[in-house]
């Protein structure tokens, strides 16, 4: 018999174990152990409990996503994990389901979620995110002779508030991501290996920052980066540069706001002279899925200045099959994009018809994949010249989270 309940405070031994079996966590760590109290006094966390003890678990912390100019609530599925005796029982599909639907619940639009593989959460409504462009680069090759090179402050744990109100205020693109508990934050430094964590502040306020890991053979790789202005950036990174003498390689996923390659002193060189070693110069991954919960808040949120796009919406959700107290969002929509964006239950039998799951159609209203490509691939179903025209409207950035859970 499985039992699932909210985490107690009588669960952290048999979570400790947990977290040791999938080779995440150290008991022998005790900045490790820190970090998982940190971790678990944030959020939701609920537990699978076979024979008195917690043999699963998984997380949602409450946050927030940008959808192009608008603010979004999201649901952060931080972590999902599975003992070795609780395999093959469910019990990470219905602790996922169980998140999503306390999310929604809760007033998340979005839920979002970090994966390893793709094809798991996808039967919960997932869909893929973004590829997001990962380089690695001699940090001496940054052409910022432009940039004033100021000395930083050295951060820690201790700082863990003022870091997480630097990311919260960092400069924000579409689809980047920000979560409301300081003690994640804590807890993301707590696991790092050879942690280390510089920045600048104005007034006594930290404005920008980075904290990463040092391996031994002086390879850096900063975990978080924030900052207000492209300014704040250039000068994280001309302090990276000022480094090179202790760093050999330097590797930062691509911020959204700028192309790395632009300010690195022969790039192409430096893939030529890279593929006699082990390192990887240029990474493109997709390693992050969301899912809507609210299409009305999403939707709302597009303002298309063209002429009005209006269509039938059929969505279905394949967690309505589950029994976890929310239907999910599957059902028939009335959906207008223009200037006044809107969705409402309802069909109109003199419009054409869009026809998918949940998944896809999050990939879509997102700008990750446009229609007429989700149509090639038989994600959707829809008329060519409703394809064309939601191309068009749904013209946005990629999205790129811009805070890695």
């Amino acid at each position: 018999m499985v039992e699932f309940r909210l985490y107690q405070p009588e669960d952290r031994e048999s979570i400790g174990r947990l977290w040791k079996e999938v080779g995440w966590s150290d008991p022998s760590d005790e900045g490790e152990v820190a970090a998982l109290d940190s971790l678990l006094g944030t959020g939701m966390t609920e537990v699978a409990v076979i024979d008195g003890a917690a043999e699963a678990m998984a997380q949602n912390v409450p946050g927030d996503i940008f959808h192009t100019g608008t603010k979004l609530s999201m649901s952060a599925i931080t972590a999902v994990l599975t003992s070795l005796v609780g395999r093959k029982m469910g019990l990470a599909t219905t602790l996922t389901a169980r998140a999503i639907a306390e999310g929604a619940r809760s007033g998340a639009a979005v839920s979002v979620l970090g994966v390893f593989e793709t094809g798991f959460y996808e039967r919960l409504g997932f869909g893929t995110g973004s590829y997001e462009h990962e380089l690695t680069f001699d940090p001496t090759s940054l052409a910022l002779d432009h940039v004033t090179y100021r000395r930083p402050v050295r951060l820690g744990v201790d700082d863990a508030e003022e870091m997480h109100a630097a990311l919260s205020g960092r400069l924000r693109s579409h689809g980047s991501a920000a979560l409301h508990s300081p003690a994640h934050v804590a807890a993301e430094l707590g696991w790092m290996k050879n942690a280390w964590a510089l920045g600048y502040r104005t007034d006594g306020r930290l404005t920008h920052f980075m904290a990463g890991t040092a391996k031994d053979d002086r390879h850096f790789r900063p975990y978080f980066v924030a900052y207000e202005t492209i300014e704040q950036l250039l000068e994280l990174l001309r302090l990276a540069r000022e480094l090179g003498d202790q760093l050999y390689r330097f590797t930062m996923m691509e911020p959204p706001e700028i192309q790395l390659q632009d300010l690195i002193r022969g790039p192409i060189r430096q893939i030529g002279v890279a593929r006699d070693t082990n390192v990887q110069p240029h990474r493109a991954k997709a390693f992050w899925q969301l899912r809507i919960n609210d299409l009305a808040a999403v939707v709302s949120s597009i303002d298309w200045p063209g002429e009005p796009v209006r269509f039938n919406l059929a969505v279905s959700d394949p967690i309505e099959r589950l029994d976890v107290g929310w239907p999910g969002i599957g059902d028939n929509y009335l959906v207008e994009l223009s200037a006044d964006s809107l969705a409402e239950p309802g069909a109109d039998s003199a419009l054409p018809t869009l026809t998918t799951a949940v998944g896809p159609l999050s990939r879509l209203l997102f700008g990750v994949v446009p229609t007429s490509t989700l149509a090639a691939l038989d994600h959707i179903g829809c008329p060519a010249e409703l394809a064309a025209a939601l191309d068009r409207a749904l013209q946005m950035p990629q999205p790129h989270l811009g805070w890695d859970f």
